[in-house]
């Protein structure tokens, strides 16, 4: 896996930087995953490409993680319930 960090545009940097959900610490640019609030350098290692390719995705890749798994989860309890005869 090529890491990498995308060059984000001056005044979408600045934005990020105001509003807080990005700061620059001794590693470089960290941003703020909005679901877990924690702050992670932002390349590809933490993030993960956003379906467009050209930036990455808001959540870190823990969360995404975490919630893919929910996913399936979810999914393997509703495909239960169909083999059962699902919800009547």
């Amino acid at each position: 896996m090529v890491i990498y960090s995308p060059l984000l545009a001056p005044h979408i940097l600045a934005r990020r930087l105001q509003s807080g959900r990005a700061c620059i610490t001794e590693l470089g640019l960290e941003q703020r995953c909005p679901r877990c609030g924690e702050f992670w350098p932002w390349d590809t290692e933490f993030f993960g490409v956003a379906s467009d390719a050209t930036r990455l995705s808001s959540w870190c890749r823990g969360c995404l993680n975490e919630h893919y798994q929910q996913l399936r989860v979810a999914g393997q309890h509703h495909d239960s319930k169909a083999e059962r005869g699902g919800d009547r």
